[in-house]
């Protein structure tokens, strides 16, 4: 019944508030709040419709032309920017002193260098250097490159004569009373006309694993200072994350005595303390397990250099900045011709298939009949000794004549042997194919790889360019989020909790932008390593002149 009466009087109440609001508009109009020559209520419901339609439009320009006074637009707040500054501000992160006093002491031993005897800086171009010249690897392969060219020089020495020297001292008693002694000295030079092909093929057989010999010292080159700059920029990133380290633990030094006044005070609470007291463990911890990171990464560096191991190496870089090693609109298909060109690998393989194609007719060799031109020269001297005891005549015996003999001789010699009719030559010229199309197949393969190589290091360094405005988001949000929550813990409005949180986003978000950089720097290097074009000076020049094409398709 109630509810009944209630929707009664909501419905007397609304329609009142409608004819009275009809009664105020009529008086309105009669009073002349229109112009003359509309009509009043009465009119308005004609047929025609003329003058309902003029109010209509009256009415709507009043409201677009005089809006009320009263009325305040306000429009609405700006958004804040998606990334504040430009990449430039973002690609570089100050490293500043590192203060030893927040480090944690191993027992006696320095907090970051650990079991290191001393501590040397470096710059990445003396590391680069210094690798070029005592690097293990490459001094390896240097070795091993020399000793092709010194078979490449003996294969060579196969077009030079035979030489051959005999000298011969004979002693000969004939029974009963005569002796003989004779001295012979012979010298006979051969010189090789025509040996099938064996000498000529088999020199240029050498020369060509010479030349692939050097060009796998040229690639051992190029691994070991990509393997050095990757070193030498993780040590740098190692220190930025111990920096990071040590600002997390002098930040949750701070908040305990914060937590700790709060309580005393009796504001906070006794878990706030201990959750204090937990995190700054927690990153004690992980700073312990850095400053072990940050000394392994030296040992590593230290052994690519080949340095000593007692030894720790510090870069001399002030800040964790990306590189522009390579020209922002350089293009993948300019890349990859300049990998044809330059990659050691390519020519190689090559000269291995050039090799092995040389082996073939290396093989057939046998097959040919042999020329050789012979000089020789024999000088022999024989005297004959008689103790008879009567003065007999005495004849020497067969094959004995004294005296003094001088021969020279030459001679023209074309043989031709078949050894096992020619099938052992036959198999192995077709070992020698196989061998040969073996040869022509890794060349492809590796042909292959390195477009692979090219292609995937670039969209990797594209891709890490770009992560590093990504990561610059995310510090900027956490740097605010972190702000909050301090002043809502100060205010009381929120829990330490939220502080821990923040704070832990905070340094990921801090570790993320460093990994972000580095990486970068990192990638650019090996897509020089992938296109062969790495070396000291385009590791080093940086900025200053980045790696792109001149209109000549040459590299800068």
């Amino acid at each position: 019944m109630s509810n009944h009466f209630s929707k009664f009087v909501l419905s007397s109440g609304l329609c009142m508030m409608l004819a009275s609001s009809t009664q105020a508009s009529a008086q309105d109009v009669k009073s002349g709040g229109v112009p003359s020559n509309v009509p009043n209520d009465a009119s308005l419901t004609t047929d025609d419709g003329t003058a309902l339609r003029q109010l209509e439009k009256q009415e709507a320009a009043d409201t677009s032309l005089n809006p009320p006074a009263d009325l305040k637009i306000t429009p609405p707040p700006k958004l804040p920017p998606r990334v504040s500054g430009s990449h430039e501000q973002h690609k570089s992160m100050p490293l500043g002193r590192i203060h030893t006093a927040g480090l944690i002491k191993v027992e006696a031993l320095n907090p970051i260098r650990l079991e290191a005897n001393y501590t040397e800086p470096i710059t990445l171009k003396q590391a680069l250097t210094h690798a070029l010249e005592h690097n293990l690897a490459i001094g390896i392969n240097k070795q091993t490159y020399q000793s092709s060219i010194y078979n490449f020089a003996g294969a060579l020495a196969g077009y030079l004569p035979n030489s051959q020297t005999v000298y011969g001292n004979t002693h000969t008693t004939i029974q009963p009373h005569t002796h003989t002694t004779s001295d012979v000295f012979s010298q006979s030079v051969n010189f090789p006309l025509f040996q099938g092909g064996r000498i000529t093929y088999g020199a240029i057989g050498s020369y060509d694993r010479m030349k692939a010999s050097r060009q796998q010292l040229g690639a051992s080159i190029n691994d070991t200072l990509l393997q050095v700059y990757q070193d030498y920029t993780n040590c740098v990133l190692q220190r930025v994350l111990l920096r990071i380290r040590i600002k997390a633990v002098e930040v949750d030094q701070e908040q305990l005595r914060l937590n700790e006044r709060l309580y005393e005070t009796g504001v906070g609470t006794k878990l706030a303390v201990m959750q204090a007291r937990t995190q700054l463990s927690l990153d004690q911890q992980a700073l312990l397990l850095q400053q072990q990171t940050v000394r392994q990464a030296g040992l590593q560096l230290a052994f690519d250099l080949n340095m000593p191991l007692s030894g720790d190496y510090i870069p001399l870089e002030d800040r964790a900045a990306e590189s522009a090693l390579f020209r922002t609109d350089i293009s993948i298909d300019s890349l990859l011709g300049q990998a044809l060109v330059h990659r050691p690998e390519l020519r190689q393989y090559e000269y291995l298939r050039l090799a092995a194609n040389r082996n073939i007719q290396l093989a057939a060799a046998p097959l040919y009949p042999v020329a050789q031109y012979t000089l020789n020269y024999n000088y022999q001297s024989t005297s004959i000794v008689t103790n008879a005891p009567t003065a007999t005549t005495s004849t020497a015996g067969v094959g004995q004549f004294g005296g003094t003999f001088n021969t020279l001789s030459s001679a023209f010699n074309l043989g031709w042997s078949m050894p096992n009719l020619g099938m052992a030559s036959a198999a192995n010229i077709l070992a020698g194919r196989a061998i040969a199309r073996q040869s022509m197949l890794q060349l492809n393969q590796v042909l292959l790889n390195i477009q692979q190589q090219v292609r995937s290091s670039y969209i990797t360094m594209r891709t890490a360019h770009e992560n590093i405005d990504v990561a610059a988001v995310g510090v900027e949000s956490s740097t605010e989020e972190l702000h909050l929550a301090r002043i809502r813990l100060e205010a009381g409005v929120a829990t330490y909790l939220d502080l821990l949180t923040a704070q832990r986003d905070h340094i990921q978000t801090l570790t993320n932008q460093a990994q972000a950089i580095i990486a970068s720097n990192q990638a650019q290097a090996q897509l020089l390593h992938d296109t062969g074009l790495i070396s000291v000076d385009t590791l080093t020049k940086g900025e200053n002149q980045p790696i792109g094409l001149l209109p000549s398709n040459k590299v800068n």
